[in-house]
């Protein structure tokens, strides 16, 4: 199952269970046979909830395609500051020969073209004195700087000399574009939640305030709705909860 699946389904299926409650009250109120609210309040549910299903699904796919492009630029720019110079160089002779823009070394440099570009990554962002040095240099030809990204004083300093740069987002996109992104990243591996974390994480103090609110909710609503008991055994059980929560729940962080 995608990811973005989990968060669409759960959403659809909140929006049936709401709109059918809230359909059931209203035309239970209405006075309409017992077969009709029940039928009326299915199809007015499932017709509310195909449309969210259809309303999400694209903000969800291109919001979580987003996010994993974001992901992947993110590895790749530290997998260009923690490897080696010339492994960095070798990559990107073969993005700019994809490209149709052949390079070669010269002046510590991939020279394309007449011009020349240095690869400057580093876990912040380009300093102006990095970009000083850089200009300081005697070249034949103009100068492209590749980097993660550049301090708003590197960047007004390229502009004043009429330096280059492309950012990291950028390359991201150009390496994708041609296949050429690294199969492997230097990256520290991520530990992974043990079972008792995650279950853990239901049960901190911080939800019992959500909680406690959704019982009130719930309860107060009894009052005025024919089908109390729903109502009164839901919330109960969210105070009841709610309490627990507050009394034994754990501090630990979602």
């Amino acid at each position: 199952m995608k990811r973005t699946q989990l968060p669409l389904y759960s959403d659809t299926l909140f929006t049936y269970l709401a709109t059918f409650l809230f359909a059931v009250c209203l035309f239970t109120y209405l006075d309409f046979p017992r077969w009709a609210v029940l039928s009326a309040s299915a199809v007015c549910a499932l017709a509310l909830a195909v449309l969210v299903f259809l309303w999400l699904r694209g903000r969800l796919e291109a919001k979580y395609l987003l996010a994993k492009d974001e992901e992947v630029k993110n590895k790749l720019m530290l997998h260009l500051t923690l490897d080696k110079t010339e492994n960095n160089k070798r990559l990107f002779s073969k993005l700019l020969k994809a490209e149709g823009t052949p390079a070669e070394r010269k002046n510590g440099a991939l020279f394309t073209e007449g011009n020349y570009i240095f690869l400057l990554f580093s876990m912040q962002p380009v300093s102006a004195d990095e970009i000083a040095k850089l200009i300081k240099k005697e070249t034949d030809g103009k100068k492209t700087v590749y980097c993660n990204a550049l301090s708003p004083e590197a960047e007004k300093l390229c502009k004043e000399f009429s330096v280059e740069f492309v950012s990291g987002r950028d390359l991201y996109l150009r390496l994708k574009d041609q296949a050429l992104l690294p199969k492997e990243y230097i990256c520290p591996s991520i530990p992974k939640r043990t079972a008792r974390e995650k279950i853990s994480s239901f049960f901190r103090k911080s939800l019992a305030h959500p909680y406690f609110l959704a019982a009130a909710a719930l309860l107060t609503f009894s009052f005025f709705t024919p089908y109390r008991l729903y109502y009164l055994i839901v919330g109960s059980l969210l105070l009841l909860l709610s309490l627990s929560l507050r009394l034994f729940g754990s501090r630990v962080k979602a």
